[in-house]
């Protein structure tokens, strides 16, 4: 049972049931990501240009930087139209394909996760289209000129972002002064290296992968023992409705039926999402325990069914669902924004941590006791591994956040903005600086213009910056103090995807 206090907070909350569900259906909603994967919504990737090439004898032939699509028609583009042939292949045949590649990856102990490459089907496509008879590169073609050529096409491919680098700051291993934050894995040589690349450059930041360690956060919530118990006898509950499917097939029947069984972010969000899943089917739950077509059947008699009739009709089990579901929504929409394809912002992961922590004390009235077993597991991953100065500091000058009424200026967030400012190549003058903090705190020169105020909520961070930022140009910049061209802020912003 949850050590939670919930008398006043349920008679403020039950007095509409939508409102609850709206309250938790921005961290929980992953139905768009269900229903695209079941229409089979996938995007069609773009490739890369091709770079010139090779031959066989070592020449250099220039090829137009031509998309492999331009070369072979896409068969697997939503809407393009089969081969006749593909259209007439029997399953078995197909799956004697697929048996073909699965033999091929597994002899080659190739990860599973390599099929999801953007350029996997696109290959497919390209044998395909040349036709029975094709065969593929050599050992030696592979490690000599197809190697080369890719190289090539990486190279092609940086040449045409470096010239913005100067401006909006890089991700890429190129020059020690364009890079800012570097995000590896968190196995312990990636940890080690992180350390060294900051001990000798002290302008570039390592910090570990934020998904992996909110992952541990939820793992460690998931551990608590009254939340097992929970999670064990919301199993029990999925567990007899989906092994019978004569109850299901009842439940199926309901208006608006939805399915319990939900994806989750990940194995241990799932615990998480089915709780909230089946709190959402409360009401069908309780109807079907309640109905003769279940009263009047043995199964309600048996064991499992007297068991799973009492949780569901035990109202501390829904409380204690809900509850659960409130004080880890904040994370899981965390963690939907850290797994995106979109990487998130430093400062959007420093603000996430921020309302999660703050979501769990209110939840508990700010009573220590109560809320201290979540906010330790919170402060042991987040505040011993991930958090860093590049967090607060872009949290800092993110405009959105910073002149928001919820803002609070601690003094943690401002040593970390002032810990960079004293990296040289970070910031050319310190003193000049902090000066401008005033300006930027106190909506004064180019912050306090109406265009600046209205444009906070419109334009990223980094663009805000560089059109509203004039009147703290130390702030602005990042190294020569003279040149217009490194912004210092659209680094914090923009230095963000992983290596």
């Amino acid at each position: 049972m949850l050590n939670f206090n919930s008398k006043g907070f349920w008679r403020k909350t039950k007095k509409n049931k939508a409102e609850k569900r709206k309250y938790t259906a921005d961290c929980y909603d992953v139905e768009s990501e269900t229903q695209a994967e079941e229409e089979g919504e996938v995007p069609n990737p773009v490739q890369s240009p091709a770079p010139a090439t090779m031959g066989d004898k070592g020449k250099r032939r220039a090829i137009a930087a031509t998309p492999i699509g331009s070369y072979f028609k896409e068969r697997t583009t939503t809407g393009s139209q089969p081969t006749l042939k593909s259209v007439l292949a029997s399953k078995q045949v197909k799956h004697k394909v697929k048996l073909g590649l699965a033999r091929w990856i597994i002899d080659a102990r190739i990860p599973f996760n390599a099929i999801q490459s953007p350029y996997f089907q696109p290959a497919l496509d390209g044998v395909a289209a040349i036709g029975l008879g094709f065969k593929g590169p050599s050992y030696d073609e592979m490690r000599v000129h197809l190697l080369a050529d890719l190289k090539k096409e990486c190279q092609l491919l940086v040449e045409g972002y470096r010239s913005s680098w100067k401006r909006t700051g890089c991700t890429l291993m190129v020059g020690s002064s364009n890079i800012v934050h570097v995000v590896t894995d968190n196995a312990a040589n990636y940890v080690s290296a992180g350390k060294l690349i900051h001990e000798k450059y002290p302008n570039i930041f390592w910090s570990p992968c934020a998904a992996h360690y909110i992952n541990l956060i939820l793992k460690d919530i998931a551990s608590l023992p009254h939340i097992a118990d929970l999670a064990s006898r919301a199993s029990k509950v999925t567990a007899f409705v989906y092994n019978y499917m004569i109850f299901l097939s009842w439940l199926r029947k309901r208006k608006e039926w939805k399915e319990i069984v939900r994806p989750g972010v990940t194995r241990f969000a799932t615990v998480f999402i089915t709780l909230k899943s089946i709190y959402d089917h409360k009401e069908d739950l309780q109807s079907l325990v309640i109905d003769k077509y279940f009263t009047s059947h043995k199964l309600s008699k048996s064991v499992n069914g007297k068991m799973v009739s009492s949780i569901i009709l035990d109202s501390k089990f829904w409380e204690d669902c809900f509850t659960t579901v409130m004080l880890v929504g904040p994370l899981i929409k965390l963690l939907r924004l850290v797994d995106a394809d979109e990487k998130p912002s430093l400062d959007t992961v420093y603000a996430g941590m921020q309302r999660a922590k703050i979501n769990i004390k209110t939840m508990f009235r700010n009573k220590k006791s109560a809320y201290t077993p979540y906010t330790s597991n919170l402060k042991m991953r987040w505040d011993k591994h991930l958090k860093r100065d590049l967090h607060a500091a872009a949290y800092f000058l993110n405009p959105d956040y910073f002149y928001s009424e919820g803002f609070v200026e601690k003094a943690n967030i401002l040593r970390s903005l002032l810990n960079l400012f004293d990296i040289e190549t970070l910031c050319d003058d310190s003193v000049a600086a902090m000066q401008e903090m005033q300006l930027y705190r106190d909506r004064k020169g180019s912050f306090g213009r109406e265009s600046a105020l209205k444009a906070i909520k419109r334009l990223e961070p980094g663009e805000w910056w560089r059109l509203h930022g004039g009147s703290a140009p130390n702030l602005q910049k990042n190294g020569n103090s003279s040149s217009s061209s490194n912004i210092f802020i659209i680094r914090l912003r923009e230095e963000l995807e992983p290596l």
